[in-house]
């Protein structure tokens, strides 16, 4: 079978990613927002949204992470001025692979099981005149934060994919949580102290 974790990324409201433990590559990555033809709707969770967390960072060129990271232009920046950022890819013996840019933000351990912790409210998106069934609404989740503690939260350094193929596509987990020995270093303290 496969091992999985759930974490909860960014702040204020974390959002849960679902990764398959994997001890044979050394990068985590899920999906982030945009993310066209990555696999909508297989996934066990939404997208990462990075504009929903305040605390979500794009590592920038001087700080690269990844031993076979390249410098692009940022095509998701929103700014006027022109930036760049880590752009690596990780491949695999069956076939799949994906590309993504590098990313820091705060991660939470917490429960496996997003939707215990969910509420949601729904949005109109369009009004017919002529028709008033319910598919005019689209859902929004929202996670209630009270089950994790920021006590073991931490800074991560994770790939925000934009491109996947192969088995990443139509596979359950949101991503991947490379365990392997690594050359980008993932996270600046995995515990807190309190005094």
């Amino acid at each position: 079978g496969t091992h999985y974790v759930t974490t909860w990324v960014g702040y204020p409201s974390p959002q849960p990613q679902t990764l398959i433990v994997d001890t044979g590559s050394q990068y985590t990555a899920f999906p982030c927002k945009p993310c066209d033809d990555c696999g909508n709707g297989y996934h066990a969770n939404e997208f990462f949204d990075p504009k929903e967390s305040t605390t979500f960072q794009v590592v920038n060129c001087k700080e690269c992470k990844a031993k076979r990271s390249k410098c692009i232009n940022d095509l998701h920046s929103t700014s006027s001025s022109s930036s760049s950022t880590c752009k690596f890819f990780q491949s695999y013996a069956e076939g799949s692979s994906w590309s993504a840019y590098e990313a820091t933000d705060v991660f939470f351990s917490g429960p496996n099981h997003p939707s215990e912790h969910t509420t949601t409210t729904a949005t109109t998106k369009h009004v017919d005149d002529d028709d008033d069934d319910d598919d005019d609404k689209n859902e929004k989740k929202h996670y209630k934060i009270e089950s994790i503690d920021p006590t073991f939260a931490f800074p991560f350094t994770f790939g925000c994919q934009n491109s996947i193929r192969g088995l990443f596509k139509t596979q359950l987990a949101d991503g991947i949580m490379g365990m392997a020995m690594s050359s980008m270093p993932t996270s600046t303290s995995t515990s807190t102290s309190t005094s």
